[in-house]
């Protein structure tokens, strides 16, 4: 069986994440959309959540009961891997509170 090993593809970008919503476009949309991976790495302090979309995508941060635009991202963590979804350009995300800094890697396989 073979491994299907994440391989980067152009360089990191840095996401500033606080309480309002940051958003950055995905980096180098070249590679086939089928195929696209990122990982994240939230080097904060606080839980960060993602959403991914055009160039208005907007996270939230889910309330009890209530769904919400965001997958969270746990600070200290080893890295998320997510397959991008086919029409995604951007990338969004918010903290409940405080702030955290994601290292966002584009590339292929997980």
């Amino acid at each position: 069986m073979a491994l299907d090993v994440f391989t980067p593809i152009g360089g990191t970008v840095a996401l500033a994440v606080g309480t309002a919503t940051a958003r950055a476009a995905l980096p180098d949309p070249r590679i086939g959309t089928e195929d696209r991976s990122l990982r994240i790495l939230n080097a904060g302090d606080d839980t960060a959540f993602v959403a991914f979309g055009g160039s208005t995508v907007a996270a939230a941060v889910p309330d009890d009961g209530a769904p919400a635009n965001g997958i969270p991202i746990p600070p200290s963590h080893a890295p998320e891997p997510f397959r991008i979804p086919p029409d995604a350009t951007h990338l969004a995300a918010i903290c409940r509170s405080g702030s955290a800094t994601l290292y966002i890697t584009l590339g292929r396989g997980l």
